[in-house]
C-alpha cells in the first residue's frame, strides 16, 4: 500500500514537471510572438507618422503656393495703374462716364480662365459704391441683391456700411456662407481681401478674391477623410475647419 502511494506520487511529480515544461514551451512562442508584434506594431505605427507628416508637409506647401499665386494676382490687379486712379471717381455709372468703368474693364484680367480655383474676384471702390471686375459692373446694392449676399451681414445696408468702415480688415477673412442670388442657393468661400492704392487718405477702397471650399478640401490629407481638420492663419485664427471638436 505504501509503495502504491509512492509511486503515485512519483507520478504526479513526473506529470507536475512535464506539464510545467509544456506549458513553458507553450508560453515562449507566444510570448516571443507577442513582443514581436509589439515591436512590429511600434514599427508600422512610426511608419504612419511620417508618411503622414510629409504628407501634411506635402498639402502645407501646396497650399502656400496657392496663396501665393493668389497673391500674384492680386499684385498684378493692384499695380494696374488705371485700378489705383479709378478710387478718385464719382457717378461712373451715369452718363457720359460710364466710359470709365469700361476702360477699367478692358484692362482687368480674367482670372477664372487662368485658373478653377478661384470662385470670383471684385474691386469695391467706396467712392463711387460700384463692384468691378473683368465681365461685371454692380452698384454695391445690386451686388449685394443680384448677385453675392454675405451672410455674416443681416442687410444690404450693414454690408455697404462694413464696405465703409474704417477697422475693416485686410488679409485672409475665415470660410464662411453666401447666398449666390442666381440659382438661389449657399456657398461657402474664403475671401482674401487687399486695399487699394487711392490718392485719398479715407478711401476704403478694396480689392476682394473668393476662394472656394472645395478648393482648400482638395488641398487637405486624404488620410482620416472623417477626422477633423482645419487651417489656421498666421495669427491662429482659424480660416477653415470641419469636424467636430468641442469649444472649437
Amino acid at each position: 500500500m505504501k509503495e502504491k502511494i509512492q509511486l503515485n506520487k512519483k507520478r504526479n511529480i513526473i506529470l507536475y514537471s512535464f506539464f510545467r515544461r509544456y506549458l513553458l514551451l507553450f508560453l515562449i512562442p507566444i510570448v516571443l510572438l507577442s513582443v514581436y508584434f509589439a515591436h512590429l506594431t511600434g514599427i508600422v505605427r512610426n511608419n504612419n507618422i511620417e508618411i503622414n507628416l510629409r504628407e501634411i508637409e506635402k498639402n502645407a506647401q501646396e497650399m502656400e503656393s496657392f496663396f501665393e499665386e493668389v497673391r500674384h494676382h492680386a499684385e498684378m490687379i493692384i499695380n494696374n495703374p488705371q485700378v489705383s486712379s479709378f478710387t478718385k471717381e464719382e457717378n461712373v455709372l451715369e452718363y457720359p462716364n460710364t466710359y470709365r468703368a469700361i476702360e477699367l474693364q478692358n484692362t482687368l484680367p480674367d482670372i477664372l480662365a487662368i485658373t478653377d480655383k478661384v470662385f470670383d474676384y471684385f474691386l469695391f471702390y467706396t467712392k463711387s459704391d460700384v463692384a468691378i471686375n473683368r465681365h461685371h459692373v454692380y452698384t454695391f446694392k445690386d451686388f449685394f441683391s443680384l448677385y453675392l449676399q454675405d451672410q455674416q451681414s443681416e442687410s444690404c445696408e450693414e454690408w455697404i456700411d462694413s464696405l465703409h468702415a474704417s477697422s475693416k480688415r485686410f488679409g485672409i477673412i475665415p470660410l464662411h456662407s453666401f447666398n449666390l442670388v442666381q440659382g438661389s442657393r449657399s456657398i461657402d468661400l474664403l475671401s482674401y481681401t487687399f486695399p487699394l492704392p487711392s490718392y485719398q487718405y479715407i478711401d476704403r477702397s478694396l480689392l476682394t478674391i473668393y476662394i472656394r471650399r472645395e478648393t482648400l478640401e482638395n488641398m487637405l490629407p486624404l488620410y482620416q477623410s472623417e477626422s477633423a481638420k482645419w487651417i489656421l492663419n498666421n495669427d491662429k485664427s482659424v480660416l477653415y475647419y470641419n469636424g467636430n471638436i468641442k469649444g472649437l
